[in-house]
């Protein structure tokens, strides 16, 4: 029996936005612990493992759909999509910046790098890690 099959674009993109899902969510997961080791913080009502867990992974299957979106569409598709969600992350990094956590001064600025180093790693990652995955013919999910 032959299982081998070739898969159209949206699977490939979907898949690719699972797979950098895990990958962002493991990333944010050690920047998590680490950046609350190295400044103490402590308050998680917003940003605990399940928020990173859930969020990471959603978020970049939704990058996964909108790469398949902008591929037929686009004639430098791959291109288009970093630059989309460089710009995305940029002002989503800025924009975390202004979001009050607390009146503590101390608190918020701690909560702006957390969120701050969150949102980067994951605009990041799925700006470069899905299109790599999505053309990539030697892929697991290929």
């Amino acid at each position: 029996m032959n299982y081998e099959s070739e898969h159209g674009p949206f699977y490939k993109s979907l898949m690719a936005g699972l797979f950098g899902g895990i990958v962002v969510t493991l990333a944010n997961l050690v920047y998590n612990f680490i950046y609350r080791g190295v400044t103490r913080f402590n308050p998680s009502e917003l940003v605990n493992v399940t928020s990173i867990i859930f969020i990471s992974i959603l978020l970049s299957i939704v990058a996964g759909i909108l790469y398949y979106l902008i591929v037929p569409y686009a004639h430098k598709s791959k291109l288009i999509y970093i630059a989309l969600f460089i710009a995305l992350t940029i002002f989503v990094t800025y924009t975390a910046f202004s979001v009050d956590r607390s009146s503590d001064l101390h608190v918020s600025a701690q909560f702006h790098g957390l969120l701050a180093g969150i949102v980067a790693i994951t605009g990041v990652t799925d700006a470069l890690l899905i299109p790599y995955m999505a053309k990539n013919k030697n892929m697991i999910f290929d």
